[in-house]
């Protein structure tokens, strides 16, 4: 499993050259993948008409390559999660009163505090001086986990900030308001953006469908589920799933391959293969026996021991570069009665591994807002809002 990994990773963390501009991701892990989660930061405020306001600010590590008069901000959607309707939907518009304000950081990812103006440098520049901002609704494109930058802080003619590289970069953005919160009907509209978070545990999303097996009684398909785990007393990645509603006492193999095909291939029994079998780089059988010998349908990969409670895991020495890493995984159920193959598949799933980094991930955010007649500050090292920074 070690040597596809990082083939894999390698191809992941790159530069791109528009033009004239250099364009650097941070942290830099997530340059083409999606990061673990999603926030609705820095578009987070509370549902009152009156009063609302937040300050969110990036602390952001940046390497020595990144010199020259920073020039643009830009975020993006949140691209991993799938059939969630308010992540597939298009994003709607939205009118914000915003400032954006960048500097050379007097702190870094790891030493940011909740003092939003003692975070910031000596070179503090407005580079959007508060005005309305209209983001346009913006589609999600579907089936690419990583979405593309499209929502970009228009920086005031001229302005842009001297960046001398391998510093740390302080970017605030200042939201007194927006329309995303209907009063009349009190709803609330939300943006998702890409985020990332240093944790042990690593994230799933299941797509496809799978296929009936032989067993009349059960109206449920054959469904499948995997993730991932960080072990830090061992410093090793831990692989473990189950696979349900399969044939009674039957068994179950874990098919993991590092990409999916661009379209299911339709078999026997109206059963479907996504995985890519070019792709596979590992199998791992599971079994249907778990404590006290007896079986079920839900088929656990590995099978849990033997009389025992413990469910057996695959496990791999950790490597630092598998942060964000995904792969695909299809359950495999033997059962001769469901169709010409006598095998059923489950749906697709896909793993993500963990995104811990001892070290830290090179970003954070600190946050102040409205709470009552008062404020709240707050800051958070190894989270935050991934970030696209263009230097000219």
């Amino acid at each position: 499993m070690h040597a596809p990994l990082v083939t894999s990773v390698a191809l992941l963390v790159t530069t791109g050259l528009l033009g004239a501009q250099t364009s650097h991701v941070s942290p830099a892990a997530w340059t083409t993948i999606d990061a673990y989660t999603y926030t609705t930061y820095p578009f987070r405020l509370s549902n009152v008409t009156t009063g609302r306001y937040q300050s969110y600010e990036l602390v952001h590590d940046l390497p020595p390559a990144a010199k020259g008069k920073l020039s643009g901000l830009a975020l993006r959607r949140e691209g991993f999660a799938t059939g969630s309707q308010w992540l597939d939907a298009p994003s709607p518009p939205v009118k914000a009163t915003l400032e954006v304000r960048v500097s050379t950081a007097a702190v870094t990812s790891t030493t940011i505090t909740s003092s939003l103006v003692g975070n910031h440098g000596s070179d503090l520049t407005t580079v959007l001086a508060k005005k309305v901002v209209t983001f346009a609704t913006l589609p999600r494109i579907p089936g690419v986990p990583t979405q593309p930058f499209l929502y970009k802080f228009p920086f005031d003619s001229g302005k842009a900030l001297a960046f001398v590289g391998n510093r740390s970069l302080c970017c605030e953005v200042e939201v007194f308001d927006h329309d995303l919160y209907d009063p009349t009907t009190s709803s609330y509209k939300y943006l998702y953006f890409d985020y990332f978070v240093s944790t042990t545990s690593g994230r799933v999303a299941q797509s496809g469908r799978g296929c009936y097996g032989s067993n009349t009684a059960s109206i449920l398909p054959y469904q499948g589920y995997f993730t991932s785990y960080y072990d830090t007393t061992a410093k090793a990645l831990q692989l473990y799933g189950a696979a349900y509603n399969g044939v009674s006492g039957g068994a179950s193999v874990a098919l993991l391959s590092a990409g999916r095909l661009p379209v299911g291939v339709k078999l026997p029994g109206d059963c479907w293969l996504y995985i890519d079998p070019a792709l596979q780089f590992l199998s791992v059988p599971g079994s249907g026996i778990y404590y006290n010998g007896t079986r079920s349908t839900t088929h656990y990969v590995p099978p849990y021991i033997a009389n025992n409670s413990v469910q057996q895991v695959v496990t791999s020495p950790w490597n630092p570069s598998w942060v964000g890493l995904t792969f695909e995984v299809q359950m495999l159920g033997v059962d001769p009665g469901a169709n010409a193959l006598g095998l059923t598949l489950s749906n697709l799933v896909t793993v993500g591994l963990p995104s811990f980094s001892p070290s830290g991930l090179g970003g954070a955010f600190a946050i102040r807002y409205r709470s009552g007649t008062g404020f709240y500050e707050a800051a958070y090292a190894n989270a935050g809002t991934v970030a696209r920074f263009t230097f000219d």
